[in-house]
Protein backbone atom coordinates (compact mmCIF):
# COMPACT_ATOMS: atom_id res chain seq x y z
CA UNK A 1 0.00 0.00 0.00
CA UNK A 2 0.83 3.50 -0.87
CA UNK A 3 2.42 5.04 2.65
CA UNK A 4 2.20 8.50 1.21
CA UNK A 5 -0.10 10.87 3.17
CA UNK A 6 -3.65 10.95 1.52
CA UNK A 7 -5.08 14.24 0.92
CA UNK A 8 -9.11 15.11 1.01
CA UNK A 9 -10.02 16.09 -2.35
CA UNK A 10 -11.56 19.12 -3.64
CA UNK A 11 -12.57 21.59 -6.01
CA UNK A 12 -9.73 23.45 -7.74
CA UNK A 13 -11.78 25.69 -10.16
CA UNK A 14 -15.23 25.01 -11.40
CA UNK A 15 -15.73 21.75 -12.94
CA UNK A 16 -11.94 20.40 -11.91
CA UNK A 17 -10.92 18.71 -8.30
CA UNK A 18 -7.93 17.02 -7.46
CA UNK A 19 -7.78 13.72 -6.22
CA UNK A 20 -4.78 12.24 -4.64
CA UNK A 21 -1.67 12.29 -2.43
CA UNK A 22 1.57 14.55 -1.65
CA UNK A 23 3.20 12.99 -4.76
CA UNK A 24 0.47 12.09 -7.28
CA UNK A 25 -2.45 13.77 -8.16
CA UNK A 26 -5.40 12.51 -10.40
CA UNK A 27 -7.75 15.40 -11.74
CA UNK A 28 -11.38 14.74 -12.23
CA UNK A 29 -13.28 17.01 -14.93
CA UNK A 30 -17.05 16.96 -14.79
CA UNK A 31 -18.38 17.48 -18.14
CA UNK A 32 -22.14 16.85 -19.79
CA UNK A 33 -20.99 13.71 -21.22
CA UNK A 34 -19.65 12.57 -17.96
CA UNK A 35 -16.50 12.47 -15.95
CA UNK A 36 -13.15 12.44 -17.22
CA UNK A 37 -9.64 11.42 -15.34
CA UNK A 38 -6.14 12.88 -16.57
CA UNK A 39 -3.89 10.38 -14.89
CA UNK A 40 -5.04 7.75 -12.50
CA UNK A 41 -1.88 7.71 -10.03
CA UNK A 42 0.01 4.49 -9.44
CA UNK A 43 -1.17 0.98 -9.40
CA UNK A 44 -1.70 0.64 -5.40
CA UNK A 45 -4.15 3.51 -5.65
CA UNK A 46 -7.27 2.57 -6.74
CA UNK A 47 -8.84 3.14 -3.26
CA UNK A 48 -7.76 6.64 -3.27
CA UNK A 49 -8.81 7.62 -6.62
CA UNK A 50 -12.75 5.82 -5.86
CA UNK A 51 -13.31 7.18 -2.36
CA UNK A 52 -11.68 9.89 -4.20
CA UNK A 53 -14.52 10.35 -6.46
CA UNK A 54 -17.38 9.14 -4.28
CA UNK A 55 -15.90 11.83 -1.95
CA UNK A 56 -16.80 14.87 -4.02
CA UNK A 57 -20.22 13.29 -4.61
CA UNK A 58 -19.68 11.46 -8.03
CA UNK A 59 -19.83 8.06 -9.28
CA UNK A 60 -17.21 5.92 -10.62
CA UNK A 61 -19.40 4.55 -13.23
CA UNK A 62 -19.97 7.88 -14.50
CA UNK A 63 -16.32 7.74 -15.98
CA UNK A 64 -16.21 8.33 -19.43
CA UNK A 65 -12.61 8.95 -20.36
CA UNK A 66 -9.25 9.22 -19.05
CA UNK A 67 -6.31 10.92 -20.30
CA UNK A 68 -2.75 10.30 -19.44
CA UNK A 69 -0.29 12.82 -19.83
CA UNK A 70 2.71 10.90 -20.55
CA UNK A 71 4.12 6.82 -20.17
CA UNK A 72 5.22 6.86 -16.35
CA UNK A 73 3.69 4.53 -14.32
CA UNK A 74 2.15 7.03 -11.26
CA UNK A 75 0.11 8.09 -14.18
CA UNK A 76 -1.17 5.67 -15.37
CA UNK A 77 -0.65 2.54 -12.81
CA UNK A 78 -4.55 2.40 -11.96
CA UNK A 79 -6.28 2.86 -15.52
CA UNK A 80 -6.32 -1.07 -16.09
CA UNK A 81 -8.54 -2.00 -12.85
CA UNK A 82 -10.48 1.25 -13.35
CA UNK A 83 -11.45 -0.38 -16.74
CA UNK A 84 -12.94 -3.38 -14.98
CA UNK A 85 -16.13 -0.96 -13.67
CA UNK A 86 -17.15 1.32 -16.85
CA UNK A 87 -17.94 -0.85 -19.59
CA UNK A 88 -18.00 2.93 -21.85
CA UNK A 89 -14.97 4.26 -20.21
CA UNK A 90 -11.94 5.08 -22.84
CA UNK A 91 -8.28 6.10 -22.53
CA UNK A 92 -6.28 8.18 -24.35
CA UNK A 93 -2.35 8.54 -24.47
CA UNK A 94 -0.38 10.57 -26.20
CA UNK A 95 2.73 9.20 -24.99
CA UNK A 96 2.37 5.72 -26.95
CA UNK A 97 2.07 3.76 -23.72
CA UNK A 98 -0.38 0.44 -23.75
CA UNK A 99 -2.90 -0.16 -20.97
CA UNK A 100 -3.56 -3.74 -20.27
CA UNK A 101 -7.18 -4.32 -20.41
CA UNK A 102 -9.75 -6.81 -18.56
CA UNK A 103 -9.38 -8.68 -22.07
CA UNK A 104 -5.83 -9.18 -22.18
CA UNK A 105 -5.91 -6.26 -25.07
CA UNK A 106 -4.17 -3.27 -24.40
CA UNK A 107 -5.74 0.04 -25.33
Amino acid sequence: MNEDIKLVPFKMHANVYFIGNEKVSVHLIDTEAGLVLIDTGYPDMLEVVLSGINALGFDVKNVRHIFHSHGHIDHYGTTAKLSHISATLKTTSTSGIQIPKSNGKTT
